[in-house]
């Protein structure tokens, strides 16, 4: 006889079977299912290409003639141009064409459906476009195998794109979008830059426009003024000079190359501005910029040089940017500091001083400040965090003096500061500092440590230098 416990245990393994079971039947199921649909995925797709980092060229035949782009020898995973000329190709546009070719699916086959469920294609091409073909798109593997596709009409019920396989009878239709992916003409498949190097390249450039000229020179990872005057560069505006650089784009194609009797015409001779480039890798460039006003209408053109392309531009983006007045290159930045290495805070006005230093609260995982001098006390983090990004960001409103004499240090009472503040590492040492004066015109000027430039400052900083701790404790809210 069996035992309660012997019951309860073959009718648990009896359970755990029967789940077993069940769950391999949902399992196959869901597999059975998957394969189902990766089976009808690959039916609807026009192509199977396993890899299609192979294609090695792209043969694209439309009603103005052949386009043919390839590989780069130099860099296998850029494409250039080949035919109807040699250029560079816009890497992404070939891409998605490649991609939307290779990866292409049917939305249903065109012909008669027989009983047995196939389809058989109508014989008259020319009815859907396709006899001859509205464009051709033939892929070549590195192996020298084609994939060939034939592009015809759009339906006019749902504008669907008839398409047909080189190598096979049968009639498809496509989504309408994919039209947009392959017919491309010789602007939409070459690249429309100015120039190919990235930002991170440029060592040295210089602008010259008219009888004016700059020159920046690459310091570490920021850019100084070398010419006409020595000084840091405002990082923010070499930025947006070199972005503009290298993205503007083409707007058109005047010439594929330039010759002499084109300069005039298009505002190259004289240029508005002439720009010479230094790479690291010590290649040198030189472009030129024009505009011709018509009328109302102002167009802007530029080129490398006579015998390469002339391009249109879009707008005077990048002109704009080369032709700024040196002034506004300038790091006009009264304090040069990195805000994240302050870690205190002296300031001194007559003979009161007043310091304060940070500290890190690990279990709040928070800055601390605190008041150290002249009587030790809490100080609000936002408030004193709040100064030290103003200090951080102070510019020059103007520059009064560029190198300034002791003479002109004592007219600007600047040889002995009424407000006086630097800026301290966690170790203590002085990062930056400066003095501040109001001058013989009632405007408060400051000298930067170390530095011989004058500059005129906004009232409103030297204000909010105070040596009163009560100054830097958070404010109190209105009680009602």
């Amino acid at each position: 006889m069996l035992t309660q416990r012997r019951k309860r245990l073959l009718n648990l393994a009896a359970l755990a079977l029967l789940g077993a079971g069940a769950a391999f039947l949902v399992f196959r199921q869901v597999r059975e299912r998957d394969q189902a649909v990766e089976k009808k995925a690959a039916e609807e797709r026009l192509f199977s290409i396993p890899d299609l980092g192979a294609i090695d060229e792209v043969i694209l035949q439309t009603p103005a003639g052949e386009l043919r782009v390839a590989r780069d020898a130099d860099e296998p995973r850029a494409w250039r141009v080949v035919a109807p000329l040699a250029t560079p190709a816009e890497q992404s546009t070939v891409d998605a064409l490649v991609r939307q070719v290779g990866t292409l699916k049917r939305q249903r086959l065109v012909g008669e459906k027989q009983s047995n469920g196939s389809v058989t294609p109508p014989a008259e091409l020319w009815m859907f476009g396709l006899e001859p073909p509205r464009l051709t798109v033939t892929l070549v593997e590195r192996t020298g195998a084609t994939h060939q596709l034939l592009v015809g009409k759009r339906n006019s019920f749902d504008g669907a794109i008839y398409v047909k396989r080189g190598d096979r009878a049968e009639i498809a239709l496509v989504d309408g979008g994919f039209d947009y992916q392959v017919n491309k003409d010789l602007y939409q498949l070459r690249d429309k830059r100015l120039v190919t190097f990235a930002e991170e390249a440029v060592q040295r450039l210089q602008v010259t426009h008219g009888s004016e000229s700059y020159a920046l020179v690459r310091d570490g990872e920021q850019f100084r003024l070398n010419a006409p005057v020595s000084a840091p560069a405002d990082a923010a505006q070499v930025s947006g000079l070199l972005s503009a650089l290298v993205n503007v784009r083409a707007k058109a194609f005047v010439s594929e190359a330039v010759d002499a009797a084109q300069l005039g015409p298009h505002g190259l001779r004289p240029p508005a501005a002439t720009l010479q480039v230094e790479l690291g890798d010590g290649q040198r460039l030189t472009a030129w910029f024009g505009q011709v006003k018509i009328g109302a209408t102002v167009s802007y053109f530029a080129t490398l040089g006579e015998g390469r392309p002339l391009l249109e531009l879009s707008s005077d983006w990048l002109i704009k940017k080369l032709l700024v007045d040196v002034t506004a290159l300038r790091d006009r930045r009264v304090l040069l500091v990195e805000r994240e290495r302050v870690a205190g805070l002296r300031v001194r006005r007559g003979d009161r001083q007043l310091e304060l230093r940070k500290s890190r609260d690990e279990e709040k995982e928070r800055d601390v400040w605190q008041v150290t001098a002249p009587t030790p006390g809490a100080a609000d983090a936002a408030t004193v965090t709040g100064l030290l990004y103003r200090l951080a960001t102070l510019k020059a409103e103007r520059i009064v003096v560029e190198q300034a004499s002791a003479a002109q240090l004592t007219d600007h009472h600047l040889d002995q500061p009424e407000v006086a503040v630097e800026l301290l590492d966690e170790a203590g040492t002085v990062l930056a500092g400066a003095g501040f004066a109001k001058s013989a015109s009632g405007e408060w000027v400051a000298l930067a440590q170390g530095q011989s430039r004058i500059d005129l400052v906004e009232p409103g900083i030297v204000e909010d230098l105070s040596v009163e701790a009560a100054d830097y404790q958070a404010p109190a809210l209105d009680e009602e």
